[in-house]
């Protein structure tokens, strides 16, 4: 049982943008450490990678999203983001840190 909840884990983790503390809920770890070392455990048995990288974050998802011609309020909705400015707001922010071109011609203003 416990070797796939560690599978569970691991993947919870690599795909979904869970919180450990989420996942140790899904996978009945007592804790988010219990899953996080389950996790870490069946990454090395198998050779899969880790630690894992860190999920995106909203702005970059919000940019890549829009730049894929996605409207913002799709956007917004897609990421929980509470309102189209923010989710804007987001994606703004995310392209001033790493000096890519705001608002790009292929955003719909």
């Amino acid at each position: 049982m416990r070797m796939k909840d560690a599978d569970r884990a691991y993947h919870l983790r690599r795909i979904g943008r869970l919180k450990w503390r989420e996942i140790a809920e899904k996978t009945q770890y007592s804790s988010k450490e219990g899953a996080n070392m389950a996790a870490a455990a069946f990454a090395k048995r198998h050779n899969l990678e880790w630690p894992l990288p860190l999920p995106l974050s909203n702005g970059e998802l919000a940019y890549c999203f829009a730049r894929e011609s996605k409207e913002w309020d799709d956007i917004a909705e897609m990421l929980h983001i509470p309102s189209v400015k923010r989710c804007r707001n987001a994606a703004r922010h995310y392209a001033s840190r790493h000096k890519l071109p705001w608002p790009p011609a292929w955003i719909k203003e």
